[in-house]
Order: structure tokens, then sequence, then C-alpha cells
């Protein structure tokens, strides 16, 4: 409904052509003539370009099939990426507790060491 009594009546709807985008038409309510209209060829690119970032956004120009498929793809990335998390942190925790088990068994002392010296105070290649 227009605003007031004077208004145009605005009809729009979604292009055969290019369904990302709306058209729209002005018509007089008095003498029924179309007075405006706002095609998607009357568009610029730019307008085109942000007017479609939102339906392929949302998935809303096809229906519920298109939804379903943006939803189950959704989903697959979803998987991807813990899958993908789970991967790297069961190897970079193995690493790193080889990394530590090797520091560990370089820090014991060998067994022909003077067990009243400690390791840390000999210096490397001296023996007790």
């Amino acid at each position: 409904m227009p605003g007031n009594a004077y208004a145009h009546y605005r009809i729009g709807g979604r292009s055969v052509s290019y369904p990302l985008l709306f058209e729209r038409v002005s018509v007089n309510p008095y003498n029924a003539k179309i007075e405006q209209t706002r095609r998607i060829s009357d568009l610029s690119w730019l307008e085109i370009i942000t007017g479609s970032m939102r339906p392929l956004h949302t998935g809303d120009f096809v229906g519920l099939s298109l939804k379903l498929v943006y939803f189950f793809f959704g989903i697959l990335l979803t998987m991807m990426v813990f899958s993908g998390m789970m991967i790297w942190s069961k190897r970079t925790f193995r690493d790193t507790a080889a990394v530590l088990r090797e520091r560990k068994i370089k820090q014991q002392p060998n067994e022909q060491m003077n067990p009243q010296i400690p390791a840390y105070a000999l210096n490397k290649g001296e023996s007790a």
C-alpha cells in the first residue's frame, strides 16, 4: 500500500532471467499507468554485484532445495575442519611426546659415571 493518498503503488518481483535481484514497477493508482520501471538492465554492475551477495549468501533465491544443499555442504565443511584439527593435534601431541622422551633420555646419567657427581656438573667430553 502507498504511504499516502498521492503515492504510487510499487510492485516488485524476482526477474525471470536473473533470479537474484528484484525488478520493480511504480503504478499510478488514479489512471493505472506505469510511471516508473526499475529493471535489471537499468542497474549498474556495482548494484548487480552488491544486490546479488545476500541471496547467494543465504541461498534464498531458489527455495528450500537450495537451502538443503547449502546445509549439506556446510555440515561437510565443518566435518572437514574438525577432522583436520584432530589429525593435526594427534600428530603434534605425538611429536611433542617423542621430543620430550628424547630429552629425558639425554639427561639421564650413564651407568659409568660416578653417582656422586651430578651429570649437569660435568663438562662435555669429561667423565667422572
